[in-house]
């Protein structure tokens, strides 16, 4: 693997403000207030595999949000992840859509999948870690409060599978089904760059599976 700072992408202003907006949902136990200087001794593939290596790592939690602005809105990495199969992962059912999740069990159990369900704050810290650096994270922390749905109960659903890479099949589930469980709410904000939107339900990438289980008080 090339290990030369060459062509590696710059971190951008706009990284910068969203990583800024996802602090003040976090704090600093998640996400350190020096990071800017974190981010600057990035200048490899290899540091990147460090980091997401290593859980202790200040930039950790953050780092698919990323590697999503460093290189040009791409959420899957094959030099980045280890080739095998993931056997579990979460979906998080947001406040609103609560009254979906026994016709979201059934149906991704009908998948070959195990789901079990558990109830989980829908805080501003945990939103934070799902979606914190993201260009639409903004817009998401306002919908929630103008909607009043920040510290509501939301719902986890621990999904596992043991012939399945589960990440993989819940996001072809996601791509097929979502517009089946009802309308997003959905929030103008015409100062940013991106309208407010909660949808039914949330599925992570594979990269993000770990951090979203641990997010969601899976360990």
């Amino acid at each position: 693997m090339k290990n030369s700072s060459e062509n590696f992408p710059q971190v951008s202003e706009e990284l910068i403000h969203y990583l800024e907006v996802a602090h003040m949902a976090v704090g600093n136990d998640f996400l350190p207030d020096n990071f800017r200087a974190l981010l600057e001794v990035i200048k490899s593939r290899n540091d990147i595999i460090a980091i997401n290596e290593n859980r202790n790592h200040p930039l950790w939690w953050f780092l698919p949000a990323i590697l999503y602005s460093l290189y040009d809105q791409a959420i899957d990495f094959d030099w980045l992840e280890k080739d095998c199969r993931i056997k579990e992962s979460v979906i998080v059912i947001p406040p609103p859509f609560v009254a979906l999740e026994n016709q979201l069990s059934v149906d991704i159990s009908s998948l070959g999948m195990k789901v079990s369900r558990r109830a989980h704050s829908f805080t501003l810290r945990m939103v934070g870690l799902l979606y914190g650096g993201f260009p639409w994270f903004e817009s998401f922390w306002r919908i929630c409060e103008a909607k009043q749905l920040l510290s509501k109960e939301c719902l986890v659903l621990s999904v596992e599978a043991e012939d399945l890479d589960v990440p993989t099949a819940l996001e072809l589930f996601k791509r097929r089904r979502r517009n089946s469980y009802g309308h997003s709410l959905q929030l103008a904000c015409e100062d940013l760059a991106y309208p407010g939107v909660v949808r039914p339900f949330h599925s992570p990438s594979r990269m993000e599976t770990t951090r979203h289980r641990y997010a969601a008080g899976i360990h």
